[in-house]
């Protein structure tokens, strides 16, 4: 599943899109499959307990059968893939939650079989998704909804309806990802899925929080996102801290659009308290975290409190993904509009000038992005009380 020849096939894949960041991407991808692999490795269980070890071995090998499936699609990278690839790993299952496994492991042959199956096409469905493969990925779901309601196993199914909620929000169906994450809660604490149940939760306070605006019904979900996490206290620490910070951040979110500043400020803080000391192997995580409490201190303390958030922001992105990532032309986006509203116009115009360039690069010439950082620049040239004129050469505006 990963050695050398798939190493190799995605050192190459990546090289072949030409994109300026193909080789910093790949160096990190292939590190982090390394880690991930041996992670896999120390997480296999031995001992006596027949049913415990049998049931993380299950685990574990679903977990083998997404990573076969990012590597496969990673193996034949075109731009887009590349640029989602750090997402994409970091998102991989963690090995040591199947620590955790309290199902009872599946001992019937045709029903181990038929699990089986429909882990692996889940998984594929998984990989597919990530970079924008959304017909693919319904036909891998199709087909694993048929392998999981033959094989009669809850667990299972429900793991199916989640990533099927997942793929109906990428395609910005809400309805859609609410019913079927809703589906997945339910079926998970049916049969004690609890990670499931958990990622479900949290999954449905988000699509409220962000999607349909229903603010009470995610207080509602939060409310079950809490009581789901307490029941996996019994989680590594790491992970553990982790992601009760993601619920912390995104409970500020959620909080802020409540009004409910004092609180979002104070949610932010134990975020920050249970993240930063993880900073360095979750780097993504924590960059998203630095550019959520930016925003939130904006609204409620003034740019200028929020500046080290964002400038923290950038200097973890360009450290960590190198200087024409995604996470980068973001991160500039963020810095230069903090120092437009500080009325530093010179700082805005070359911070917004670079996220323009890098815009183009990191997502594709015609996402919403790219016009809307060359928005951002025309602004502050306004603001600087200039005239705007474009070159058509140099496609660029200038101030007049």
């Amino acid at each position: 599943v990963w050695a050398d020849p798939q190493r190799d096939a995605v050192r190459g894949a990546f090289a072949q899109t030409s994109l300026p960041f193909a080789a910093s991407s790949a160096t990190r991808v292939l590190t982090e499959l390394d880690a991930y692999a041996q992670r896999w490795i120390e997480a296999w269980p031995t001992g006596c307990e027949v049913e415990r070890v049998q049931a993380q071995q299950d685990c574990l090998r679903s977990q083998l059968f997404e990573l076969s499936a990012v590597t496969g699609v990673l193996a034949a990278s075109d731009p887009n893939t590349v640029r989602l690839s750090i997402e994409m790993v970091g998102g991989l299952s963690s090995p040591a939650s199947c620590g955790l496994e309290t199902e009872r492991p599946v001992l019937d042959p045709v029903q181990r079989e038929a699990v089986a199956k429909a882990e692996r096409l889940r998984q594929q469905a998984l990989a597919a998704r990530s970079v924008g493969q959304y017909d693919r990925a319904e036909s891998f779901l199709s087909d694993a909804g048929r392998a999981a309601a033959e094989s009669g196993h809850c667990p299972t199914a429900a793991a199916v309806l989640f990533q099927r909620a997942k793929l109906a929000n990428a395609r910005g169906d809400y309805n859609e990802a609410l019913e079927e994450t809703q589906a997945a809660y339910f079926e998970a604490l049916r049969c004690d899925a609890k990670l499931v149940a958990m990622d479900a939760a949290r999954y449905a306070m988000s699509l409220h929080t962000f999607g349909t605006a229903d603010l009470d019904a995610a207080q509602t979900w939060y409310g079950h996102a809490v009581a789901r996490m307490e029941a996996l206290e019994a989680r590594p620490s790491e992970e553990r801290d982790v992601d009760r910070a993601v619920l912390h951040y995104t409970h500020a979110q959620l909080l802020d659009r409540l009004g409910e500043g004092k609180a979002a400020l104070v949610e932010l803080e134990r975020a920050e308290d249970l993240l930063r000391p993880h900073a360095e192997d979750y780097p993504e995580t924590f960059s998203e975290f630095l550019a959520t409490r930016g925003s939130v201190v904006m609204s409620y303390e003034g740019p200028e409190a929020a500046l080290p958030h964002y400038e923290e922001g950038l200097e973890i992105a360009e450290a960590h993904f190198g200087a024409q990532h995604p996470m980068v032309a973001i991160g500039h986006g963020n810095l230069g509009n903090n120092y437009q509203a500080l009325n530093r116009l010179d700082d805005a115009e070359r911070m917004l000038r670079r996220t323009a360039e890098l815009m183009p690069q990191a997502f594709g010439p015609e996402h919403p992005y790219v016009a809307r950082a060359k928005n951002a620049v025309a602004q502050t040239l306004t603001l600087r009380g200039c005239l705007l004129y474009t070159s058509d050469a140099a496609d660029d505006l200038l101030c007049v």
